[in-house]
């Protein structure tokens, strides 16, 4: 039998931090791995936007508010399998490798009005994953900043969350919130095992570094640990986003970008690590 995939959330409660810079690349790195040492089949990855910025969707070019999106699939208009995009990479002399996209549009706003009418409206994420966990290997959720239904369904659903911050005070003060409702989670049963957080040093604005941030690994290193490759600054990030093309894909197939390819590469090899780690205790 089939093993489900691994569901990985991307998520803090604050808008601007990388959570979608992440998730997307993340994804795509994770796309061009292949399933064991010994399979010429690459990994299945699918990736779900439900926020309602739809940054993921449009980082790989995909909004159409025309189309299908996960917000019939919460309403039950449609099925994920027919809500799915799939997406093909050119990844230099390795051969192509597929991203499959659940896409976001800003009728998603309406979920949350809609709510209370609903039955189940908690978990109606995690029913539709459940009809298709076994196509992947991994499936990568980009969570809304807000507190809200939507981060509820994809807390619902996720085995692994990886916290993404900036290196500022203010950054890492929201993983506490962000921590507090992964355990409190009031209808899951499997509250799902934090990775750790990882460093966006890629923001656009100044970091200021003051009393409040002396080590910033350290910080909060007594509830979770940080991974040890941040996400360097880089323009090559802004330019994937405006090509609509992965940092994987884009390095092979636009323009060489070494550093920020390297750190997201490493970045990705770690996390599988983690995961891997953890299974193998659950497992054991």
């Amino acid at each position: 039998m089939r093993r489900k995939a691994k569901i990985i959330s991307c998520s803090l409660q604050k808008g601007g931090v990388g959570k979608t810079i992440f998730a997307v690349n993340i994804a795509a790195f994770l796309s061009t791995y292949r399933r064991s040492r010994y399979s010429r089949f690459r990994n299945r990855v699918l990736l779900v936007d439900i926020d309602t910025h739809s940054s993921a969707t449009k980082y790989l070019g995909a909004y159409d508010d025309s189309r299908d999106s996960i917000f019939e699939v919460l309403m039950r208009k449609t099925s994920v399998k027919d809500a799915i995009q799939t997406f093909s990479y050119e990844f230099g002399r390795f051969g192509v490798c597929q991203i499959d996209l659940l896409p976001s549009n800003e009728i998603l706003h309406h979920f949350e009005k809609q709510w209370s009418e609903l039955s189940n409206p908690e978990l109606r994420l995690k029913e539709a994953l459940d009809k298709v966990a076994g196509d992947y290997e991994y499936i990568i959720i980009d969570c809304p900043p807000e507190s809200d239904s939507l981060l509820t369904n994809a807390f619902n659903c996720t085995d692994y969350y990886i916290l993404p911050v900036l290196p500022d005070a203010n950054s890492f003060q929201e993983l506490a919130p962000t921590i507090s409702q992964i355990r409190n989670l009031p209808t899951s049963t499997n509250h799902g095992t934090i990775l750790g957080c990882v460093i966006n040093e890629s923001s656009k604005r100044p970091i200021k570094v003051n009393d409040e941030v002396i080590d910033i690994k350290s910080l909060y290193s007594d509830i979770l640990t940080v991974f040890d490759t941040s996400i360097p600054t880089s323009s090559f990030i802004d330019n994937s986003f405006a090509e609509c093309i992965p940092i994987p894909f884009y390095h092979y197939g636009i323009h060489k970008c070494p550093r920020i390819f390297g750190a997201m590469r490493t970045l990705s090899k770690e996390v599988v690590a983690r995961i891997d780690e953890k299974e193998r205790v659950k497992y054991a």
